[in-house]
């Protein structure tokens, strides 16, 4: 009993929170190595209580313990055991996440077939987002992928239901709901990011929305008039990848397509349709139900899932591998949802491909407090934008020339994306009508609410925009 004190002792000792991030983690590894003794001797709540914080804002130590326990010796018995009778819906997709990391002899065959029936009813009933992911993550990565594909495909005929933060559309994509508003600090002080015009800030999202967990596949994009299956600068690309070569215009005329193909309204399309121009977003299209990009705001408060970290998992790049294709770990495009998701339930956030959003690519606000946060969709009418689309407007006389000479926001980096400049914070831009190897598309739609003006907003729709 007192060895089993010392070490609970041992394990909620923390080092000085201003270390570098070396020594943080060199406590991490420590504190896991006690932790697995802790399980070994059946007194492991303390363990159980750290990986009960489901979106901390700083989850790397919890990180270090999913992938460190199976790796220093923790039987894989010890976490199905809990698993059996854990309700947390932070702790269980924890488990499931360090399950992946035992090999069949640790983990064998057999016993990996006795969880199967019970993981795929996870699977088609679990009411938790992030937990569902996590556990189709784990299926696939035990080789199940054809039967998950099934479930999917019963789901996606079954809709919506009521309780469920998740639902598979008509098409086949999981989507998950963000009930708004939220409130959250965007941006970075990091030298290496917030030279990209990204200085924090308060920022609020007004709306709920529906945000999907994977960007769209090649073979969905494929069923879209004129998107080719195979890319001519990649004719291999496996079906399951992340579409590609879609432009700005091309995805939001395949939003649009996907509305209609699903049977939305058509005055719930977000985008008016050009003849041989940029469909531009309609006035009010963030309060329509179609289907459209993330706001760079929707895009980096699903991709932190509650982290103020770099990465959604964490500070330092220890575990980068497990969540995130980039241009040391891939030989090119990878299978989407191959890696773990994030808290939220979304996949490949950061890596394999860019991802559109769906706003202008203007600096972010200065002035704003937490009672009055920036309203997310500013960037439409606000400040320097709006006096630059009037600008060009009158110097061009042409509206639909008019958005190809603004760059639009993309998010997350790609498989050519060096780890350094990898982030939750980090931004990128493009014209739209530019066709890049490695940007694709995920999907968002917004869950209507009764229509209210910006001024009804409690916030600041206008922020100063500091290149005015």
């Amino acid at each position: 009993a007192d060895a089993a004190g010392r070490l609970v002792e041992r394990f909620s000792q923390t080092s000085n929170a201003t270390g570098t991030p070396e020594e943080s983690e060199r406590d991490h590894e420590r504190r896991v190595r006690v932790g697995a003794a802790l399980l070994q001797l059946d007194n492991g709540e303390p363990v159980w209580t750290a990986l009960a914080e489901a979106a901390p804002a700083d989850p790397s130590f919890r990180t270090h313990l999913i992938h460190g326990l199976p790796a220093v010796g923790t039987p894989a018995r010890v976490l199905l055991d809990r698993l059996t009778a854990e309700t947390d819906s932070a702790i269980r997709p924890a488990i499931f996440s360090a399950l992946g990391e035992y090999d069949p002899v640790m983990l064998p065959q057999s016993t990996r077939d006795i969880w199967q029936p019970v993981l795929l009813e996870l699977l088609r009933n679990e009411p938790d987002a992030g937990t569902r992911s996590m556990v189709e993550w784990l299926l696939r990565h035990w080789g199940y992928g054809e039967t998950v594909d099934a479930v999917l495909q019963e789901l996606a005929v079954a809709g919506q239901v009521p309780g469920r933060e998740w639902h598979v559309t008509p098409s086949g994509i999981t989507m998950i709901q963000i009930t708004g508003p939220v409130d959250f600090q965007m941006g970075t002080t990091d030298p290496n990011y917030s030279g990209f015009l990204s200085p924090p800030h308060h920022r609020r999202i007004p709306r709920s929305f529906w945000i999907a967990t994977r960007p769209v596949l090649l073979r969905e994009a494929a069923e879209f008039p004129g998107v080719s299956a195979s890319p001519n600068w990649a004719p291999n690309l496996a079906p399951e990848t992340p579409a590609l070569l879609l432009s700005q215009a091309d995805a939001r005329r395949f939003c649009n397509w996907l509305s209609r193909r699903e049977g939305i309204a058509e005055d719930q399309l977000c985008y008016l349709d050009a003849e041989g121009g940029h469909p531009m977003p309609k006035a009010n299209h963030l309060n329509l139900s179609g289907y459209r990009l993330p706001t760079e705001a929707e895009w980096e408060f699903t991709a932190r899932a509650g982290s103020t970290n770099r990465f959604h998992f964490g500070e330092t790049e220890t575990h980068l591998a497990k969540y995130v294709w980039h241009d040391l770990n891939s030989e090119g495009l990878q299978h989407a949802a191959l890696l773990r998701p994030n808290a939220l339930g979304l996949f490949d956030t950061l890596g394999n491909a860019d991802q559109w959003c769906d706003v202008p690519f203007v600096p972010y606000p200065t002035n704003t407090t937490a009672a009055a946060p920036a309203i997310d969709g500013y960037e439409y009418a606000a400040g320097a934008e709006a006096t630059r689309f009037a600008a060009l407007r009158t110097a061009t006389g042409d509206e639909l020339s008019t958005p190809l000479l603004v760059d639009w926001a993309h998010r997350g980096g790609s498989v050519l994306t060096h780890p350094r400049f990898l982030g939750s914070t980090l931004r990128d831009a493009s014209g739209p009508r530019v066709i890049h190897q490695y940007i694709t598309v995920r999907l968002v739609r917004s869950i209507p609410f009764p229509a209210t003006s910006r001024s009804d907003l409690k916030g600041n729709p206008n922020p100063t925009d500091p290149s005015l």
